[in-house]
């Protein structure tokens, strides 16, 4: 089992101009943001996701968003409420003619399904396996670096003036729903996609840890 995975591959991405000196160039960012995009897009329709956010969003129990400041750094490019991709775009892995059409802006959703599995596993090597945390540092979130990871969070103790008693309850119910729904996206993606899905609730602000 490997502990420890570089970033990124400076040399692979310096042939495909993603590089200037030894930076990361506008080039590259276009590159991660759009596929990302692009990605994110493909997984909405897969996994039902926008349907689940208006499920949750419209809920008489009132799942308040995170709001901007407190997201992290992978749900504040989400274009949903609660639900985001949590693994990073492993540009490296992203086929030289697909940078291309990228950086043309000729890209569609099309590159997606033939790339992706490859694309959201940043481990680089061939010869070990890579387990990632994706969060706080408690078994719930660790797994491999192959699985596609959605994240889940709302503002859990919004204070919405109610007594403690009746907050509980609130909380309770709101609980059930949440792990309805992430069972759901779990077992129906995992089923959809042919890889593992693995739907977190993250309900603390997200840091990457490979160890």
């Amino acid at each position: 089992m490997e502990t420890n995975a570089k970033i990124y591959d400076i040399e692979i991405l310096r042939k495909n101009g993603l590089v200037t000196g030894n930076e990361l160039n506008d080039n590259y960012y276009k590159v991660y943001n759009t596929y990302k995009e692009l990605l994110e897009r493909y997984l909405i329709k897969k996994l039902n996701l926008q349907e689940y956010d208006d499920e949750l969003g419209k809920s008489e129990l009132q799942f308040t968003p995170v709001d901007l400041d407190s997201k992290d750094y992978y749900q504040k490019s989400s274009t949903l409420k609660y639900f985001y991709i949590r693994n990073d775009i492993c540009v490296e892995k992203i086929p030289n003619d697909i940078i291309l059409q990228i950086l043309r802006g000729e890209a569609t959703e099309d590159i997606i399904e033939s790339t992706y599995k490859s694309v959201i596993d940043n481990n680089m090597r061939t010869d070990a396996t890579l387990i990632n945390c994706y969060g706080d540092d408690i078994p719930e979130h660790w797994h491999d670096s192959r699985d596609l990871i959605i994240g889940f969070r709302y503002d859990e103790f919004y204070d919405d003036g109610l007594s403690d008693e009746d907050w509980l309850e609130k909380n309770n119910k709101q609980c059930e729903m949440i792990n309805r729904i992430l069972g759901e996206i779990k077992e129906k993606g995992t089923k959809e996609l042919g890889i593992n899905v693995q739907a977190l609730w993250l309900d603390t602000e997200t840091k990457e840890m490979v160890l």
